[in-house]
């Protein structure tokens, strides 16, 4: 079962965890009803130096705390997130895309290696034949020192590993990142090539990622906003950014390789537009990558050099056709096809690309519905459509930072 979780005072705080400050306001504890969370709590002496002398050992894993209470080392993983599993009326364990590994040893790579070695193992030999006793007779879990409460009439084997021939109910999303790479290795597929089960199986094994060259990949990474549910949306996302040429991949091993290198034009390395630039990056973390893969890939930007930039040139044809259909005409600049500014560019020329550059979009969109033929919101492409609009909201938000 997992242990109830505790916030403690400040100075409480500085002594726990002498690793990442993320976790160092987390504390498992068993006593349920010792402590009220809104009062600050003074730790015995004998239980400080215990902590101290734990946390002394320079093989911990930066991240890794020590709970003297309970003589339990815990560490938060980087998480790139898990797909949710429902509480159901059979199940104890639930995942919280927080993927925490708790044991009495302490918490090191060589300790990481061999625990993933163990728990794979466990499901190389035993897994299969577990579960099926589980889901038969629920009283095997009492032989092999599971508690069940008594709310739940039923379990499955979820969350259930064997470690030095211990059976532990481990973190649901440990277990389930250590099922997905045990499932693949069935089917014979290659975990490092697997954009998810690649990274997990750094995670589990304490492997260090670098982001080599990669500043801004790994902060949009590590953007909330970009992570979404489940680490195939990020990935998604960051791979058309970069292949798009926002986001330098640098040599970064967090990912064995891009999505759709195929469709890789690095299109925007050749211009020099921050305005239009964030704008794509904004578009891309606050919506389902799949959609604006669409609308980038087909409709704007393509999958060649030229495209984006022929695209443009028949803009300022149609610029010159019906100047009164566009608010950006109105202008005392004449657009040539060039979107490029930069720090030296006057504010009143870059107004100018922008909103020619909302007028461009909108022209995408209106081709778009003469396209398809759309005509209200019950139309299946309606998505796409509300695609079009918010990246010329985007747009028109970042025309605000001139």
């Amino acid at each position: 079962m997992e242990i109830s979780n505790y916030t403690f005072n400040n100075n409480f705080h500085n002594n726990q965890s002498n690793k990442k400050e993320a976790n160092s306001d987390i504390l498992d504890t068993s006593f349920e009803n010792v402590l009220d969370v809104n009062e600050e709590y003074e730790m015995p002496e004998e239980y400080k130096k215990e902590l101290d002398e734990k946390m002394s050992n320079k093989k911990l894993l930066d991240g890794v705390t020590y709970n003297p209470y309970t003589d339990k080392y815990t560490l938060i993983l980087d998480d790139y997130g898990v797909e949710k599993r429902d509480l159901e009326r059979y199940h104890i364990s639930i995942n919280d895309n927080v993927t925490k590994i708790v044991s009495d040893k302490p918490i090191t790579k060589e300790y990481l290696e061999e625990r993933y070695q163990k728990i794979q193992h466990f499901f190389d030999t035993e897994y299969y034949d577990l579960r099926d006793k589980v889901n038969k007779d629920n009283k095997i879990l009492e032989e092999i020192g599971i508690n069940t409460p008594s709310w739940i009439s039923q379990r499955d084997s979820w969350g259930i590993v064997k470690i030095d021939g211990e059976y532990l109910e481990i973190d649901a999303d440990e277990f389930k990142k250590h099922y997905q790479i045990f499932i693949n290795k069935q089917a014979y597929e290659n975990i490092q090539e697997e954009h998810d089960l690649g990274t997990y199986h750094k995670e589990l094994n304490g492997k260090e990622v670098s982001f080599e060259n990669a500043k801004e990949f790994e902060y949009y990474v590590n953007n909330d906003n970009w992570k979404g549910d489940h680490i195939n949306s990020m990935y998604r996302k960051i791979s058309l950014a970069v292949n798009l040429g926002l986001i330098e991949e640098g040599d970064q091993n967090l990912f064995y390789k891009m999505y759709q290198t195929e469709k890789a034009s690095y299109i925007f390395k050749d211009i020099e537009n921050e305005i239009f630039s964030q704008s794509i990056l904004n578009s891309i973390g606050s919506d389902n990558s799949t959609v604006y893969e669409v609308i980038f890939y087909e409709y704007i930007f393509g999958t060649e050099p030229e495209f984006f930039q022929n695209k443009l040139n028949e803009f300022v044809k149609e610029l010159e056709n019906n100047p009164e259909k566009y608010p950006s005409s109105n202008s005392e600049f004449k657009f040539d096809g060039n979107i490029n500014f930069d720090k030296n560019s006057s504010e009143e020329y870059k107004k100018f690309i922008t909103n020619t550059l909302i007028d461009f979009i909108q022209k995408q969109k209106e081709d778009f519905i003469d396209k398809y033929n759309y005509t209200d919101e019950s139309d299946e492409i309606h998505f796409l459509i509300v695609a079009f609009d918010k990246l010329i909201d985007n747009i028109k938000n970042e025309k605000e930072n001139i």
